[in-house]
């Protein structure tokens, strides 16, 4: 017998299901949970007996059906298991986003539908509020600050959905959602193993509407800022440099977003978006890194501090935009001055390998400064 609400996976892969209509087993990979979610994939598509341990209700029914292609399987929800959904009360969610049990197919939009749920995963793993039926209304006019300290995510779906209610409409973008964390708001892209297929103009009127749902949801002025999942750093550095190629120099990435955050799809990038949900986080590692004199206030260089004569830079933040912009500072100052990147254990070896000579490297334990940016 399987409890729900009891059983945290389970919620989450209801969740998942809820909001992209389906998930890839590589999600449970890249969450750091194959075993567990693989060993419940295969438990649901037989039929459960299933207890809601707030009501005592009961259902036996087979929860899931699963694709046969093992490169890339994936699970739905069975029809008949549709009504499991009123126990974490995303029901009638669930049916007005996929009426009658039905998506669409081919291979583009299953690609889609991945994306969306890694992202997902990650932001329920990484303790982001995703469940649709719990986030705050967004509003489309009258100001109000809906968060209060929470962090939530809604997907481009559930985006589309607002704005048709009253705003301009999303339009062939990339994004696979919004996050409002730390009194800010970010646009999120996934790039799994592959690069983004960036449309400038596109990305510009998303990051239009978002600012407009961050400046009447969120008192935000301005949507400034991404954030982009990857297999690892380089896939996502790969991602930035195609997206900032792009021929329209207005529409590149780094123009649009300036700030461009890179989240591994792994237990680390889980741990890495538990910073997100610190107001000021970027402002705050700088306090706690460094001397109030060293900092420099409005470097147009890129590096955040000069200590000892040396140029130092902080990617504790996984800033990936503004890393590129020291590395160029850098590379024309080599043998010149003198430059740092400081970094997380995790990430030194993406930096010394993108850095080469051009930088010595500092490293900081993660859980050192969690515990230091939950003391400010």
């Amino acid at each position: 017998m399987i409890q729900i609400p009891n059983n945290k996976k389970l919620v989450n892969m209801l969740t998942v299901l809820t909001v992209a209509g389906e998930m890839p087993l590589v999600a449970a990979s890249q969450a750091g949970s194959h075993e567990g979610y693989r060993k419940l994939f295969y438990e649901l598509s037989k039929k459960q007996v299933f207890i809601n341990t707030k009501t005592n209700e009961q259902m036996r029914v087979k929860l899931i059906h699963m694709s046969d292609r093992s490169d890339k399987r994936r699970c739905r929800l069975y029809k008949n298991a549709i009504p499991i959904l009123d126990w974490i009360g995303t029901r009638a969610y669930y049916e007005e986003m996929f009426p009658d049990n039905k998506m669409s197919g081919g291979e583009q939009n299953r690609f889609r539908n991945a994306m969306v749920a890694e992202a997902v995963l990650m932001m329920l793993e990484g303790g982001v509020e995703v469940l649709p039926t719990m986030l705050p209304a967004l509003r489309i006019n009258n100001r109000y600050n809906s968060f209060h300290g929470r962090s939530c995510f809604y997907s481009a779906r559930h985006l589309k959905q607002t704005l048709n209610k009253g705003m301009n409409k999303i339009v062939s973008s990339r994004i696979v959602g919004a996050l409002f964390a730390g009194n800010n708001v970010y646009a999120v892209y996934n790039t799994r193993s592959s690069a983004i297929k960036w449309k400038g103009m596109n990305e510009m009127k998303t990051k239009h509407i978002l600012t407009d749902l961050a400046r009447v949801n969120g008192d935000v002025s301005v949507c400034d800022s991404a954030v982009i999942f990857g297999k690892d750093d380089w896939t996502v550095l790969k991602s930035f440099f195609n997206a900032t190629a792009y021929g329209d120099k207005d529409f590149r990435f780094d123009k649009i977003y300036p700030n461009v955050y890179a989240i591994p799809q792994s237990p680390i990038g889980i741990e890495l978006l538990k910073l997100f949900k610190i107001p000021n986080f970027q402002q705050k590692i700088l306090a706690y890194m460094f001397e109030e004199k060293d900092i420099c206030k409005n470097s147009g260089y890129g590096w955040h501090a000069v200590v000892d004569g040396t140029y130092v830079f902080s990617y504790l933040d996984a800033n990936i935009a503004a890393l590129t912009r020291f590395y160029e500072t850098a590379k024309r100052g080599k043998g010149k001055h003198k430059f740092m990147v400081i970094c997380y254990d995790f990430q030194e070896k993406f930096i010394k390998s993108y850095f080469e000579d051009i930088a010595s490297i500092a490293t900081m334990p993660f859980q050192e400064i969690i515990k230091a940016l939950g003391d400010k």
